[in-house]
């Protein structure tokens, strides 16, 4: 399960807002919420995408983000 309160921190962080995220990723904005909101699920290419675009390097915040 993603813990969202970290993820949405990071978002924050980085000026991310969940459109501007989900454009960057190239999906739509309803599925992004989605999978933030627990009703869909983040694929490992979904979590490798997002922490590149948040500039997630760190192995520890990647598993505190997307492993809770």
């Amino acid at each position: 399960m993603v813990d969202t309160k970290k993820l949405r921190g990071r978002m924050a962080e980085m000026g991310y807002s969940q459109t501007s995220l989900a454009k960057h990723l190239q999906i739509n904005k309803n599925t992004l919420n989605a999978k933030m909101n627990g009703r869909s699920d983040f694929s490992v290419d979904d979590a490798l995408k997002i922490c590149n675009a948040l500039n997630i390097s760190d192995d520890k915040m990647k598993c505190e983000i997307f492993l809770q």
